[in-house]
């Protein structure tokens, strides 16, 4: 779980770790992994280690797992990395495989909350390069977010 190179000056989550204890956590990823053709197994993988790291600094980490959104027209409908599995059918079954890993890793004490970052997105008009949000995209994104941890936050 080491950055690629082209962003390992902002660090990595076992760098924070040491310095951070988190109590509450946002987690969106995947889009990377199905264009670097990771398999499921990989990213089910990453991620269990990520919980694993994350629930070791802090056993009541709460922890808020994104789906992803959908991809636009140039991407969508071509295969994945030379198999039969079209992109967006990839980013369906991740969607489905993040679902089955809150509900398989999930705890009381340190619950993980699906985000759906996927629904009613359009990457015609809430993307800027059919891949990554434009800023209404952003303000889709920021409102899902929000209304998921909202529940968490302490009064002022």
């Amino acid at each position: 779980l080491k950055p690629p190179s082209w962003d390992s000056a902002r660090g990595s989550l076992h760098e924070w770790i040491n310095t951070y204890i988190p109590s509450i956590v946002l987690i969106e990823l995947g889009t990377n992994d199905i264009f670097q053709c990771r398999t499921p197994k990989e990213m089910s993988g990453n991620l269990n280690v990520i919980l694993y790291l994350l629930r070791e600094k802090n056993k009541y980490v709460k922890i808020f797992l994104a789906q992803i959104p959908p991809l636009g027209t140039q991407w969508g409908d071509k295969e994945l990395c030379g198999n039969d599995v079209t992109y967006a059918e990839a980013i369906i079954n991740l969607n489905k495989q993040i679902a089955a890993c809150t509900v398989a890793h999930s705890t009381a004490q340190s619950p993980i909350i699906t985000v759906d970052q996927f629904s009613g997105v359009n990457p015609a008009t809430d993307m800027f390069d059919d891949i990554h949000p434009n800023t209404k995209g952003e303000k889709i994104m920021a409102e899902r977010w929000f209304k998921a941890i909202q529940p968490y936050l302490k009064k002022l």
